[in-house]
């Protein structure tokens, strides 16, 4: 009986909502629990990329929102201009609010790429997104700057990369340097980027989790080393990171 009722809670379910602008959008969802999580899949994506990942979130009690940003996926809209990819920031905030009304009372956010600057662009205006999650952060897309969005940040801040993708590492690095808050860098031996972490390193997935659920302890507490390998040095090409 159990083992059925968990299977049910782990299926996906279409979901439609509405952008503060009235855009279309569609997505996934998974699970419900006093606490939702928001994925949002990087440039080019959809909500397919998370694979099992909220099926297994729904086995943890947490609920969680695969949102096709603009553009993207099934959802209306366009992905052609700088603008255009700006503007996915009102689509995180509808996912936060879409979860809010099926009684999540507070909010995480993970995002890959674009979708993790996206999600930190929502967050610095939604005091109700707990933290956020960057996979492969990217320095700079589509005029998001992630120096801009990370100063400061006040909230739990966990930046994750493969440790062959030099500029996501790089800029998962930095953004330790920059936020306010507790943080966690999580460099991995792993192939892949953005939600493919979650496919390449056996671990990743638990660490998220466990970052979730609050009991993961942040690298960047005062007093702590960080658990990850750190990044090796990168040859300086004299260029801002958020340039390249």
């Amino acid at each position: 009986m159990i083992s059925a009722w968990l299977a049910w809670l782990a299926m996906a379910a279409p979901a439609t909502l509405k952008a503060s602008d009235t855009t279309a959008l569609t997505a996934e969802a998974w699970g419900k629990g006093a606490h939702g999580v928001v994925l949002v899949h990087a440039e080019g994506g959809s909500h397919a990329d998370w694979g099992g990942f909220g099926s297994r979130l729904a086995t943890q009690n947490i609920a969680s929102l695969a949102v096709n940003l603009r553009g993207h996926g099934g959802s209306s809209g366009s992905a052609a201009t700088d603008a255009d990819f700006t503007a996915m920031v009102q689509d995180v905030s509808a996912a936060a609010a879409w979860l809010r009304t099926k009684g999540c009372a507070t909010i995480s956010v993970i995002g890959a790429g674009h979708g993790g600057l996206v999600g930190l662009a929502a967050a610095k205006t939604d005091p109700g997104i707990r933290d956020v999650a960057l996979l492969s952060p990217k320095p700079n897309s589509h005029g998001l700057l992630l120096r801009e969005l990370a100063t400061g940040f006040n909230r739990p801040l966990l930046a994750a990369a493969g440790l062959d993708e030099a500029l996501a590492a790089k800029s998962a690095t930095l953004v330790g340097e920059l936020v306010a808050g507790p943080h966690h860098l999580a460099l991995l031996d792993a192939d892949g980027s953005g939600a493919k972490l979650l496919n390449t390193d056996a671990d990743f997935e638990n660490v998220l989790i466990a970052w979730i659920n609050g009991t993961l302890v942040p690298s960047g507490e005062a007093g702590l080393a960080p658990v990850q390998p750190m990044l090796a040095p990168l040859e300086s090409t004299g260029t801002r990171l958020e340039d390249r």
